[in-house]
């Protein structure tokens, strides 16, 4: 089952939920939980067809969010965050972090960077220059 951005704004348009940007990433597991199991139980018929119809998909995605936000009501913070990922300031990261002697690499995997843009970036003047008057 995927919950796509576009089906979660959907099921999110009409709730009043501002979750904070996330700090940190957090891998969720709902094994053997039964309301999981049975949801996702429900799909197996419908692995015979084609295509399921929309309407039916829609309402599986549907009591699956209603499901996870049941078991964690901490959730929404993650599934109604429509925030663009992408690199975090490397200015920022440097101030704080500089004093950790980590390989460039590391550096630029924990800014969102590969190596290349990771010196690329760091080498851009973050505040343009300004001649002297």
């Amino acid at each position: 089952m995927h919950l796509s951005v576009e089906r979660l704004r959907d099921f999110y348009a009409g709730k009043n939920i501002k979750p904070p940007s996330l700090k940190s990433q957090k891998i969720y597991s709902f094994s053997n939980h039964p309301l999981l199991e049975s949801c996702l139980a429900s799909l197996i018929p419908y692995f015979d067809m084609k295509d399921i119809p929309e309407d039916i998909a829609s309402i599986k995605i549907t009591e699956a969010i209603s499901i996870l936000r049941t078991l964690d009501k901490e959730i929404d913070h993650v599934l109604a965050n429509f925030d663009e990922p992408g690199k975090i300031s490397l200015v920022d990261y440097m101030e704080k972090h500089f004093m950790f002697n980590l390989p460039m690499e590391q550096f630029g995997y924990l800014t969102g960077r590969s190596l290349t843009t990771f010196k690329r970036d760091f080498k851009k003047p973050s505040v343009p220059h300004r001649s002297a008057g």
